[in-house]
């Protein structure tokens, strides 16, 4: 009786360190911890409209601090049409120019844009 406790305890021992050693092997291979997604950099928008759930637009205008002031170093259009998993730019001005835009539908937006002079306008 006493062998065959032995026998049953050998075998629980093992049946044990295999199922460490087995999830210890997975672990080193990395199939059961999971790797962080890498995510694009979001893109900072100054106003945005969605259309529809994969059409939209969107006005970017990043800003940075430097001497004591915002200074802005982007002055984009952008589009998507795959609910903002991707942005496509479509009009691109200079961060001192003023743009306005009035987005209508998925395809057809107007942007005026307020270059060197303010009664010198002009619509995209």
């Amino acid at each position: 009786m006493r062998c065959w406790i032995a026998q049953l305890w050998v075998i629980c021992v093992a049946l044990i360190l295999s199922a460490v050693l087995l999830g210890c092997s997975n672990v080193a291979r990395g199939d059961i911890v999971p790797k962080p997604a890498q995510l694009p950099a979001a893109p900072e928008f100054d106003s945005l409209q969605m259309i529809d759930r994969e059409n939209g637009w969107a006005k970017r205008a990043a800003a940075v601090f430097r001497t004591n002031t915002w200074v802005f170093d982007a002055n984009d259009i952008l589009r998507t049409t795959d609910g903002g998993r991707s942005w496509k730019c479509v009009l691109s001005a200079s961060p001192k120019d003023k743009l306005a835009p009035f987005f209508y539908d998925s395809e057809t937006a107007w942007v005026t844009a307020v270059f060197d002079e303010p009664s010198n306008v002009t619509v995209f």
